[in-house]
């Protein structure tokens, strides 16, 4: 009965998009700054955002945002429609800082010049890691469920999030900063990938499910990604195929048509499909997998999508 729920929810959720219900006005919601680490000179925040009257304990969904590696805000405006949605549907959301690891010059990115990027990553993931002890440290102060902490990003930001969960499956020596045990409770991605040296994507361990939104004509960060030998930059398409193989709980949702617009573009009319996967797959705990292929019959196709090629 659970999987015929389930598989009916994606046709009733797909509709409303666009509809993305009630948002606390600005002044309903708490937003409090701190300072969560300090390196190579950087003083790292986060912003916390909860509503004012919430007393529950609630779970948290902590943000990364996107701009390539190369630039980007923890408290863009363009992101904050998204944050007060959450906090008014009864999630904290944090915002955090990470150091931009591309910033400040021009990489030619490519299969024989990745390593620029894959430092890139590293860098924001622990940063990402130790933004996430800071955070469980205020857990019973914050009321905040240590057991329901989501990971969500756009973009560069996606990728943080699903390489920061990658990593924790796969290596424990690398994420030793985080407390015994822990585990992320489900990453929303927002056009993302995973950057493995070692070939396929291997878990070692099933990883929390995954909410992965991506356009199929996606060519900053491609849909299925770039493959050159053991070096693999998977995209959404590969990385669902993954966990299907490895009968991990996930919901993909691929936009036919749509490029990298998808990353900011869903994170408003995509806000229903994110409160039912916080709902069914993270607080209800659900194991399922479902695929998503949406047809926008409105969306125009251009010539010609910007690639990653453009943006560095």
């Amino acid at each position: 009965m659970k999987l015929q729920f389930l598989i009916i929810l994606v046709w009733t959720v797909l509709p409303l998009w666009g509809q993305t219900g009630s948002v606390a006005p600005e002044a309903a919601i708490d937003r409090q700054t701190f300072v969560y680490a300090r390196k190579d000179t950087c003083e790292l925040k986060l912003d916390k955002y909860r509503r004012k009257d919430a007393a529950e304990t609630q779970a948290c969904v902590m943000f990364v945002f996107g701009g390539g590696f190369t630039n980007g805000r923890r408290d863009a405006e363009r992101y904050r429609n998204y944050f007060h949605y959450l906090a008014t549907n009864g999630y904290t959301v944090v915002s955090i800082d990470y150091r931009l690891g591309l910033a400040g010059g021009k990489h030619r990115i490519g299969p024989t010049n990745h390593q620029p990027l894959l430092n890139a990553i590293r860098m924001a993931v622990s940063d990402l890691y130790d933004a996430t002890v800071f955070v469980l440290q205020q857990a019973e102060a914050w009321r905040i469920d240590p057991l329901r902490m989501v990971v969500s990003g756009s973009s560069a930001g996606a990728i943080t999030a699903l390489q920061a969960e990658y990593e924790n499956c796969r290596s424990p020596e690398g994420t030793q900063v985080l407390p015994a045990g822990f585990r992320y409770a489900g990453v929303i991605a927002f056009s993302g990938a995973i950057f493995s040296t070692d070939g396929a994507l291997k878990w070692n361990t099933q990883p929390c499910p995954l909410l992965l939104f991506h356009g199929n004509r996606d060519r900053i960060v491609p849909w299925k990604g770039i493959r050159f030998f053991r070096l693999n930059f998977a995209g959404s398409g590969k990385i669902a195929g993954s966990l299907r193989k490895n009968h991990s709980p996930y919901w993909f949702i691929s936009f036919e048509g749509a490029a990298h617009e998808i990353a900011e573009e869903k994170m408003d009319d995509g806000q229903e499909a994110v409160l039912e996967f916080l709902r069914h797959f993270v607080t209800g705990r659900e194991r399922r997998q479902i695929d998503s292929y949406v047809r926008e019959p409105d969306r125009l196709k251009t010539g010609r999508t910007q690639s990653y090629k453009d943006l560095y």
